[in-house]
């Protein structure tokens, strides 16, 4: 069902498959040596080890040298294609040799979560192809129950209500709600007073999404993409066309979080995730006004490959109050940030609406007080006198 509600979508299927490969993750750490043995035996993936006697000489000198190790004879290794091994290609942290990497015993998991992965994303791309002829006679029953999934991540479609962002106001958005890819296209802008294409498309892709009217957007670009001769004449047709004004009428969708970090910039482009494109990421964040004690987080996880969480671990550090609320936080999209630090600064996100409806109602328990019954039970005699008493007066009403 997951699968299914999670396949059709680009940022909510990584998302899906970030925390799948998590969790996995998590649960071959928990196995014991057998267990993994025994897991490897199954999943049939026929590992090619080294033998002892192999290593030595220059391959043991290379060995210790890639792992920062003086014992590599002392370990279990394997020959793995380095295809399948990237993270820890990136990491530089082992031995290639004739397209082989060769991989301690401990480093395995890299390789296993790579896998893994790898069916996730197999099986979600069939099902994405699937979908249309599953769901046909499914409209009404399971339909609206798949994309509820979705909606309850994060709007499904990421988009804002018209003015919530506006020419006005985006300086001050720029400081205290606007995703870190956004800022660096601004930062380049303030500076060089132009963007190339792919920046200025994703720019007025996510001022879109955003809610900021389309002759804000307009104003925007003419005014501050000053370096062109004439800003109005060379991009109002391409404004108009991100707004879905001109061309074929559908517009451009705001650009995700997989599109930035699978993206190239060269020399003068932006349009990347700052967390994996950012040559001096400490120094930005600096910039930014991040301290140093969350500076060391940010980049820790940026460094392991992790560029979602290094954005939410950004959003946590420069949105502090109630700390353990922001925890229950996930960023899945750059418009997705926008809205959620607009919420939170507002007062109106809904984990802060909770809390309040929690705490109203706790109040409204603790200031009601029922009437509780304080007079004692009347006697035997009482209720006799009380009925001769009740007796009479009527006799009287009579008379």
């Amino acid at each position: 069902m997951l699968k299914l509600a999670f396949c059709k979508q680009p940022d909510l299927k990584q998302w899906f498959v970030r925390n799948e490969v998590n969790l996995f993750r998590y649960r071959f750490n928990k196995m014991s040596s057998k267990g993994k043995i025994r897991f490897f035996e199954l999943s049939k993936f026929n590992l090619e080890s080294i033998e002892k006697g192999e290593i030595t000489g220059e391959l043991e000198a290379n060995l210790n040298d890639c792992s920062n190790i003086t014992t590599a004879s002392a370990k279990t290794w394997y020959r793995i294609p380095w295809t399948q091994v990237g993270r820890l290609v990136t990491r530089r942290s082992i031995f290639i040799d004739e397209g082989k990497a060769y991989v301690p015993e401990e480093d395995l998991i890299e390789f296993v979560v790579g896998k893994f992965r790898s069916e996730c994303n197999r099986w979600l791309a069939g099902l994405a192809k699937k979908f249309d002829v599953m769901m046909e006679n499914e409209q009404e029953r399971l339909v609206p129950i798949l994309k509820s999934f979705g909606n309850t991540i994060a709007d499904a479609d990421f988009s804002s209500t018209e003015g919530r962002l506006t020419i006005n106001s985006i300086e001050t958005m720029r400081k205290t709600s606007l995703p870190p890819c956004i800022r660096q296209l601004l930062d380049a802008l303030q500076v060089d007073n132009k963007l190339k294409h792919d920046g200025r498309v994703h720019l007025w892709a996510f001022f879109k999404a955003a809610g900021m009217p389309l002759e804000d957007a307009l104003k925007f670009t003419f005014t501050r993409m000053t370096a062109y001769a004439n800003p109005e004449k060379e991009f109002k047709y391409n404004v108009r066309h991100v707004y879905g004004k001109e061309g074929g009428g559908k517009g451009v969708g705001a650009y995700g979080c997989s599109t930035k970090i699978k993206a190239l910039p060269v020399e003068g482009q932006y349009q990347g995730c700052p967390f994996k494109h950012q040559r001096n990421l400490k120094q930005q964040l600096r910039n930014w006004g991040v301290k140093e004690v969350d500076i060391d987080k940010i980049k820790k996880k940026a460094d392991d490959g992790h560029y979602q969480v290094a954005c939410n671990q950004f959003f946590k550090s420069t949105h502090k109050d109630k700390e353990e609320k922001l925890d229950l936080i996930t960023i899945l999209h750059p418009n997705n940030f926008f809205d959620q630090s607009f919420d939170w600064n507002t007062g109106e996100h809904k984990l802060l609406k909770a809390e309040d409806t929690a705490k109203s109602e706790a109040m409204e328990t603790s200031t009601y007080e029922p009437a509780w019954e304080t007079t004692l039970p009347m006697s035997q005699a009482e209720k006799e006198s009380q009925s001769q008493k009740e007796f009479e007066q009527d006799d009287f009403m009579e008379e």
